[in-house]
């Protein structure tokens, strides 16, 4: 089948290689030039295991990637949307680049007498996908959902760093349908995975994709609170979690005491505190992807804003991505400055109490502890 994906970023760029590797034509479009460029180079603008491989071995017969519409629409049987929804300052979702999609692929589906299956692939609230992304592509292409295109929505599960292994040898595929007919395209748009397929209500597929994400959430948190506890009790948590995780009801998987989610990155340049119990050095952060820093425990300086300590914490794992998008300096008292991604999490002392502000958000007056910046 010959796909569109619209956004080359983790989600698009992983799916648009699973879809190849299954054998179907796979066209990716993004308003990142830079992207497209590296793509069609068969180098791959992320950090993601068998993608660069798979590149290097199926662009442009299976895989291209263009920023015109126009040519990347055309004549498809199946159009992905897999741009970013990422959250407002009050939470709320962010649908700017959703309705764009939306608008974009009903201006192209004007002149095609083509019935084609647009597929939501980036996470949604429940509604979404029927009360905004399908008026705004009836109003914007002057033509009517079931009849002369489809609507599905279609949830990823996808880890980061094994996202092509899951896309390929998924717990489950959800798919979210309307009509009967775009269902029967799906079903053949994946004929080649062996997996259980879960046919539901569009605004069911979208639940399941939030219900995932919380419950997830839920046991980092749940055992970040554990691990809380067992450091007052002088208990090891990995030897708890263990333990709990081992329970096939419960099993092991997100079940780890640490930092859960990332996304937000301090610059390479940065300098943190590392070493071992007995002696702790700066040192730049790129330079921990290097001798002498392979093998044995490691820990860094860590900044406990309850009571004001340092402890040092241990080390599970490093990790480091390409970054491309806006990078922030922030300038600290006596010449001190801290270069990081402007939705980086800062600490910032107001009122007697710690809050978190993202780095885009700092403003001159903003009192950041020294420690919460190295």
């Amino acid at each position: 089948m010959d796909v569109a994906i619209i956004g080359a970023g983790y989600v698009g760029l992983s799916t648009a290689v699973g879809l190849a590797k299954l054998g179907h034509k796979t066209v990716l479009i993004d308003v990142d030039e830079n992207k497209v460029k590296a793509i069609n180079a068969k180098k791959s603008p992320i950090v993601e295991e068998g993608i660069d491989e798979a590149l290097q071995e199926m662009v442009p017969e299976r895989i291209y990637a263009t920023t015109s519409y126009s040519e990347g629409i055309t004549d498809k049987d199946v159009i992905f949307i897999a741009v970013g929804t990422p959250s407002r300052e009050d939470g709320s979702i962010d649908l700017r680049y959703i309705k764009e999609a939306s608008r974009m692929i009903g201006q192209h589906l004007k002149d095609t007498n083509k019935y084609v299956v647009i597929v939501v692939k980036s996470t949604v609230v429940p509604t979404t996908t029927e009360n905004v992304v399908l008026p705004i592509i009836e109003e914007s292409s002057s033509k009517k959902a079931g009849v002369d295109f489809g609507i599905v929505m279609n949830p990823e599960f996808l880890r980061e760093g094994k996202a092509l292994e899951d896309f390929l040898k998924p717990d489950r595929i959800v798919i979210g349908y309307k009509f009967e007919k775009d269902l029967e395209v799906m079903r053949r748009l994946y004929s080649k995975i062996e997996a259980p397929l879960l046919e539901v209500p569009i605004k069911t597929a979208e639940m399941i994709k939030y219900a995932s994400n919380a419950f997830l959430a839920q046991k980092i948190s749940f055992i970040n609170e554990i691990g809380n506890i067992c450091k007052i009790l002088g208990i090891d948590v990995y030897d708890v979690a263990k333990g709990v995780g081992l329970d096939h009801r419960i099993s092991p998987h997100f079940l780890n005491a640490g930092i859960g989610f990332g996304g937000s990155c301090l610059s390479s340049n940065e300098v943190i505190f590392i070493g071992n119990k007995d002696s702790l050095k700066p040192v730049k952060i790129k330079e921990v992807f290097s001798p002498p820093y392979d093998g044995g425990d490691i820990y860094v300086l860590g900044f406990n804003t309850n009571t004001m300590e340092t402890p040092l914490v241990k080390v599970k794992y490093f990790t480091k991505r390409d970054f491309t998008g806006k990078m922030i300096t922030i300038k600290l008292e006596k010449d001190k400055k801290i270069r990081v991604t402007d939705d980086h999490p800062m600490v910032v002392f107001d009122n007697g109490e710690f809050k978190i502000k993202l780095a885009r958000d700092i403003e001159i007056g903003d009192n950041i502890p020294a420690i919460a910046t190295i």
